[in-house]
Order: structure tokens, then sequence, then C-alpha cells
């Protein structure tokens, strides 16, 4: 696993589990999104089903070059981009694993675990607890809240936290702004690489700053952000800009800003009460929770707005 970047804490653990040959039998990979997981997760399935090397992956035996391409037998893997992962594709994976003419090892890497629903959890319990001989569970999350707490109870987990820039950096070709406001994500920085970026940017510095100043009525601010609204990767992107943008505000004395460039227009507002900004900031981690689910992003925006200006504007009454 030397050739993938980050996370060197993680990489000694498994690389010493590897020498020791005490893998565990099931592992929780979890940590914020896009900081290199699933990777983790493949790279650890290469070193164990490596034909050459018992500590790490040679990456030009048969069996690497398999993996590599995703064609190794023993090499299984659960990676949807539907809602969720259901019973027919736990009861494939059970399948393939109870084969009785398979000798080597073999790895299960479910990628976004928390997509299990509950029969297809319920249903893999077992094997999870008492896989067969040589097989090894790495199941992969970003949200481990939503993870079944009987599947979590079964695993040993591991835990990510984000890449740092000069890794970021080296992966996605960000800087400046982008690779500051990635949070060490690269699915973030990717999406902030994008053309309209900057654009939605701006975009939510004008409507944080209207919050705070009470520039725009109620109507007027929620038709400004229609457009953001119906698509949920720019609103995702919208609400962590916010949070950035308040942490600028909030420690601007005392640390670099994310948005250095902005700080001019975003310091037009008066911040006042600091306690203010912080409860602000929790309405909008409260959004960003609930934009994981099937929400209704357009009452999302709009009952955030009135919770920010209730906050920020007490005294005010919202105008429809």
């Amino acid at each position: 696993m030397k050739g993938i970047l980050g996370h060197d804490r993680v990489k000694q653990g498994l690389h010493q589990a590897l020498v020791k040959n005490q893998v565990p039998h099931a592992q929780l990979f979890l940590g914020p999104e896009g900081v290199g997981k699933f990777k983790m997760a493949l790279g650890l399935a290469q070193a164990l089903l490596c034909s050459e090397s018992h500590v790490d992956f040679c990456g030009l035996c048969s069996s690497c070059l398999q993996v590599q391409r995703g064609q190794h037998p023993g090499l299984l893997v659960v990676n949807t981009e539907n809602a969720q992962i259901k019973m027919e594709e736990a009861r494939e994976l059970l399948k393939k694993l109870h084969l009785r003419n398979w000798e080597g090892a073999r790895v299960v890497v479910i990628n976004d675990a928390h997509k299990l629903n509950l029969q297809a959890g319920n249903a893999l319990l077992k094997v999870i607890e008492e896989p067969p001989e040589k097989t090894y569970f790495v199941l992969v999350t970003s949200q481990p809240g939503k993870i079944l707490s009987t599947i979590r109870s079964r695993t040993q987990v591991v835990r990510f936290g984000p890449l740092e820039e000069k890794h970021l950096k080296t992966i996605t070709g960000a800087d400046g702004w982008v690779l500051s406001s990635a949070n060490g994500s690269v699915t973030r920085a990717e999406q902030l690489l994008q053309d309209e970026s900057d654009d939605n940017r701006k975009l939510a510095m004008h409507s944080l700053v209207d919050v705070l100043m009470a520039q725009k009525t109620y109507l007027q601010w929620v038709e400004g952000l229609q457009t953001i609204a119906k698509d949920k990767a720019q609103l995702e992107v919208i609400l962590e800009t916010w949070k950035q943008m308040l942490r600028d505000l909030r420690v601007q004395e005392y640390k670099p800003a994310h948005h250095s460039d902005l700080m001019v227009e975003l310091q037009q507002a008066p911040v006042g009460d600091l306690r203010k900004l912080d409860q602000v900031f929790q309405i909008i981690s409260y959004m960003q929770t609930q934009l994981l689910s099937n929400v209704d992003r357009q009452l999302l925006l709009e009952s955030g707005y009135l919770k920010m200006k209730s906050i920020i504007h007490p005294e005010q009454e919202s105008l429809i």
C-alpha cells in the first residue's frame, strides 16, 4: 500500500497486521467522503491476494494485475450507485462465498456499506461474524450513523481523516481557494475545480451576506437559490461553503481564511455577537445532515433561511 498517498497511520497499522498475519476478518473503514477509503480497501485486498508478497502488494504478479483490472476471482466488490444495497445483492454475494472449489484467500469489499438495507444487512450478519476460512470483509462508509449497529459491532473500526493538502494537490492539481476549501476530500476538490464552482462560491457569499444583513425578503432570497435547490451536489457545495465562510468570519483574527479573496465583501456583514454565528453554523450543519436523506431541498432552504434569520435578526418579521 506504499503507493497510496496519505493516511500513514492507517497504512502502518494495516502493514503490521499483514506482517503478523493478524488481519481482522471484518473491518469498517470510516471517514469523510472522498479521502481514499475505498482505494485503501482495494489496496489491502491486493496485498492479501498478492502471490509474491505477504506484507504488501508487489503490483506486478498476475494476482495484482487481476485485482487492478477488477478481474481477480478472489476479490468480490459491491459498489452500487443505487440508493440501497438490497437482498438480491446480498444473496448473490453469499452464493459466491459458499462455492467449494475456491482454495485461496477471498476479500469482500462493500463500498458505501451504509446503503445495506435491513434485509441485506441481516443476511450478511452471520458470514461477517464467522466468515469462511481466509475470507476478509472490508466495509467502507462516510456515514457511520447509518451502519446497522449489529454489523458495526462485528467489525474492527479503522478511522480515516482528511487528506493532507500536499497529497490532495498531487492527486487533483488543486491550488489556492480550491485546495483550502476541499477539506482534504478528492471528491470535493473535483467538484470545486468544475467551471461553475467559482460562480457558486460567489453565490454562496452573496446569499450568506444577505441573511446576515437582512438585505432581502424571504421570497427574494429563496428565489435566488431556486436553481441550486434542484441540484443536490451543488447544494452540498453551497452549504459547506457557508460553513467555511462563517468560520472565516469567526476566526479571522487568528487563522488564515479559506476564502481570503472574498473577505472584504464578507466583512460587510455586521458580525455582532459571535455566538450567533455559531448558532447559524449549527443550523447549516443540520441542513447538511438532512440533505443526506430524501428531503425536499426547496423546503430545506426555506426553513433554513427562517431559522438563520430568526437567530441573526430576532427583532424582525420575515417578509413573505
